[in-house]
């Protein structure tokens, strides 16, 4: 019995020291850039979508919260369709800076429509069309930031320091002191904020090719059944569960004692976060299956918390409000860090997979703020049966539509694909498989990364036309007719190779 525990506290000991040392890898690694960014954008999204609009809070139908999350919706749903012919390009560029000049100007059109209340709707129309745009774009770019260059710490820990800039203002927010307008205007200002920390388009473009992945990967019609199948199971997922907690945030507003946490609560808040975000990263950096399947089951957990604790929650309850918090914090980085991992189990193109997620989540919280307005909270019963239900439907979310072996069979997959033959050496056994030139070969594989024939003109130094030929000579050898067909191609050369190899390995 004694060895037993030894063994335990040995055992234990191990993975803390394990732990220890792949978080202090990881923060040296850290852009504190990049993680006070993502912060920002995010706080910005949690004190529009978290706070009542001073104006327009009371009508539903004007309720600038909603009609942004649904102009994020479509503004995204439109670029999935688009994408391959209008591509988001990442980084600090004119479009990006753009689009968060007019998030910003959009921020303070709401709350400033009290000043002119003849044309209030107006105001909020362009107001929920500006912040659409931000809301849709630039929690995506980050997102690609995160993915290329690997900062999965920095994701976590800009999710931890989301707490520390949002509970302050919108405290101060909810209180109704005479701040508020101050922060009103200050809040107008993250989203300028969060456009320039992103790091320029070339270094993006770096990171993405020291990745050793190409820029354009499959679409949603490229994917193989059981592939979708995967897919289309993490977005029910994720809309249900968000729409959940987006009801359940709702509700806390309107309790009559609705505020963030403070204090103490504060501080409990931020540290129960800390220790979740340094499990997580343990658990997914280890790529241990029973260990993601435990933090997956924990997250449904802590959701099915939240559920049960609404009645707490509209009286005001602060250990509710903690519930919640964490509730919401835990299943969102769960996901993201599944959602990291399915852009290489998937081999899908990533800015396609982060807009859709995006998009989901826009969709649940217009279905959960649509849902508040039906009169939860305000009657016990009606309040205990939307309780049951929902806790139902959260169960069967966890248990039959996106399970734990889901999610185990995603980071699985992940890692097969991070131990198969590198893009580099595809190319390479490609171009010997297909009889390429040693210049198509160049060409060929700075095309399947997703260069334009126009940057592989200027690099190279020759003329588009003679990369056009180029192009043409490739397809014509490897029989394909488009860089998508050309990228599968590569791919089946290096599986034919590899297969071939583990054949002629002669056995010990």
């Amino acid at each position: 019995m004694g060895g037993d525990k030894t063994i335990s506290a040995q055992s234990g000991a191990r993975l803390v020291a394990r732990g220890a040392a792949l978080a202090k890898e990881e923060f040296s690694k850290l852009s504190w850039l990049h993680v006070v960014g993502f912060a920002v954008c995010q706080s910005w999204t949690v004190l529009c979508f978290s706070l009542p609009d001073p104006v327009t809070y009371a009508d539903p139908f004007l309720d600038l919260r909603w009609v942004s999350a649904s102009a994020t919706c479509v503004l995204l749903v439109l670029f999935c369709l688009v994408h391959r012919r209008m591509p988001l390009r990442v980084g600090r560029n004119a479009p990006m800076v753009a689009i968060a000049a007019v998030a910003s100007v959009s921020s303070a059109l709401g709350p400033a429509s009290v000043l002119f209340p003849d044309s209030s709707a107006l105001l909020l129309a362009i107001a929920a069309a500006g912040l659409g745009a931000g809301f849709a774009f630039l929690p995506v770019a980050w997102l690609a930031v995160f993915w290329a260059q690997r900062e999965w710490a920095g994701f976590i820990v800009s999710m931890v320091l989301t707490a520390v800039f949002t509970y302050p203002l919108a405290n101060t927010v909810l209180s109704g002191s005479q701040g508020t307008w101050l922060i009103v205007v200050a809040c107008s200002l993250l989203p300028m904020a969060s456009a320039l920390m992103l790091p320029r388009e070339e270094a993006y473009e770096k990171a993405r090719a020291r990745a050793a992945v190409p820029a354009q990967r499959r679409g949603f019609r490229e994917l193989d059944r059981a592939d979708r199948d995967v897919l289309i199971r993490f977005c029910l997922c994720l809309f249900f569960v968000v729409a959940i907690i987006e009801l359940c945030r709702n509700v806390l507003l309107g309790a009559a004692q609705a505020m963030f946490f403070a204090g103490t609560a504060n501080l409990v808040g931020i540290l129960l976060r800390c220790a979740f975000g340094a499990w997580l990263l343990v658990v997914f950096a280890q790529r241990s299956m029973h260990a993601v399947s435990v933090v997956y089951r924990s997250s449904f957990l802590l959701v099915l918390a939240v559920v049960l604790a609404i009645p707490f929650i509209i009286e005001g309850n602060w250990a509710a409000h903690v519930v919640l918090d964490m509730g919401a914090f835990c299943f969102e980085a769960v996901m993201m860090m599944v959602l990291f991992e399915m852009v290489s189990a998937l081999a899908i193109d990533a800015l396609l997979l982060f807009s859709l997620m995006r998009a989901v989540w826009a969709g649940a919280v217009v279905a959960g703020i649509v849902a508040s307005g039906l009169g939860f909270g305000q009657d016990d019963s009606w309040t205990l049966f939307g309780v049951a239900a929902m806790g139902v439907a959260c169960a069967f979310v966890f248990v039959f539509v996106f399970t734990d072996a889901h999610c185990t069979g995603v980071l699985a997959k992940s890692c097969r694909r991070e131990h198969a033959t590198p893009f580099k050496d595809q190319c390479r056994l490609a171009a010997a498989g297909a009889g390429l030139s040693e210049r198509e070969a160049e060409v060929m594989a700075m095309v399947a990364k997703g260069r334009s024939s126009q940057r592989v003109a200027d690099d190279l130094g020759v003329s588009l036309s003679t990369v056009n030929s180029h192009v043409y000579h490739i397809y014509r050898k490897m029989g394909v007719h488009s860089r998508q067909e050309m990228i599968d191609r590569i791919e089946s050369y290096a599986a034919s190779a590899t297969a071939l190899e583990g054949l002629e390995t002669p056995r010990s």
